[in-house]
C-alpha cells in the first residue's frame, strides 16, 4: 500500500475526485501548507508528494528544496497553473519528479502517479523512429536524433554530451504534422553506441502532446 500526501490550497485539486486514490492502491494523506506538509514528513515520510502551487507559503520549487534538505528520497509532481508553466523547468531542476500543468487530465495524472511510484502496468507501446530533434540543456540549443520513442520517453542520439539527471528541453515534428511537439525530459541512464545514447523520461508533457504522441503510436502500430 502506498502513501501519498497531497498539499493543496484553500481550492481543492478537483482532478483528484475519481483518481486512483478512491481505489485500494494508495492511502491519501492531505495537509494545507508546505510548512505542514514538512512537519508531516518528519513524522513519518509518505511514498510520493503532490505539490499544488495554489498553497499559500511556499511556491513548489522551494518546498522541493526543503523537502530535499530534509530527505530528499520523497518524490514530488507539482501541479501547475497554466499560467505558470513557464516555472516547469525550475521546479524541475530543483528536484521534483515531474510536472502536470492544468488543465489536467485525469488519466495523465493517474499514469504519471503509477510511473512515479512504480506501480507496474501495461507497457508503453515504444516505436522505433528517427526524428531530428532541438535538444536544449540548460542555455545550449543543439541538434539530436530520436531512436525510439513511447508515451513515457525517448531514446536520444547525441553527440554533444548530456548527464544523468539533466532536464532537457525538446522540440520535435511528428511525421506528417506540422506543429512541433515541445516536452520536457530527464535524462535516466545511458544506452551506450556511438554516437552515444541515452534513455529519458518525459517529465513535461501537456495532454495535447500526449494526445498526439499516443495517436502517432496507435496509427504506426496499425499500419495506416
Amino acid at each position: 500500500m502506498k502513501t501519498i500526501l497531497l498539499v493543496e490550497g484553500p481550492i481543492p485539486v478537483r482532478e483528484l475526485s475519481g483518481s486512483l486514490f478512491r481505489r485500494r492502491e494508495c492511502v491519501l494523506d492531505v495537509a494545507s501548507s508546505g510548512s505542514e506538509a514538512l512537519d508531516r514528513v518528519r513524522e513519518r515520510a509518505p511514498d510520493l508528494v503532490l505539490y499544488d502551487s495554489r498553497v499559500p507559503d511556499l511556491d513548489p520549487a522551494s518546498f522541493v528544496e526543503s523537502l530535499a534538505d530534509e530527505h530528499g528520497s520523497v518524490p514530488v509532481i507539482a501541479l501547475l497553473e497554466e499560467h505558470e508553466a513557464e516555472r516547469d523547468i525550475k521546479v524541475l531542476e530543483a528536484g521534483a519528479s515531474a510536472v502536470l500543468v492544468r488543465p489536467i487530465d485525469e488519466i495523465d495524472l493517474n499514469a504519471t502517479i503509477r510511473d512515479v511510484l512504480g506501480i507496474q502496468l501495461r507497457r508503453h507501446l515504444r516505436m522505433f523512429v528517427k526524428i531530428r530533434v532541438d535538444a536544449t540543456v540548460g542555455e545550449s540549443t543543439h541538434f539530436a536524433t530520436i531512436r525510439d520513442l513511447s508515451l513515457s520517453g525517448v531514446r536520444i542520439e547525441s553527440e554533444r554530451p548530456v548527464r544523468i539527471g539533466d532536464v532537457v528541453k525538446l522540440a520535435f515534428f511528428l511525421p506528417n504534422d506540422d506543429v512541433p511537439v515541445m516536452a520536457l525530459c530527464r535524462v535516466v541512464r545511458e544506452a551506450g553506441g556511438e554516437p552515444p545514447c541515452h534513455g529519458c523520461e518525459f517529465v513535461g508533457l501537456s495532454v495535447d502532446e500526449r494526445q498526439r504522441i499516443h495517436d502517432f503510436l496507435n496509427t504506426v502500430e496499425a499500419g495506416d
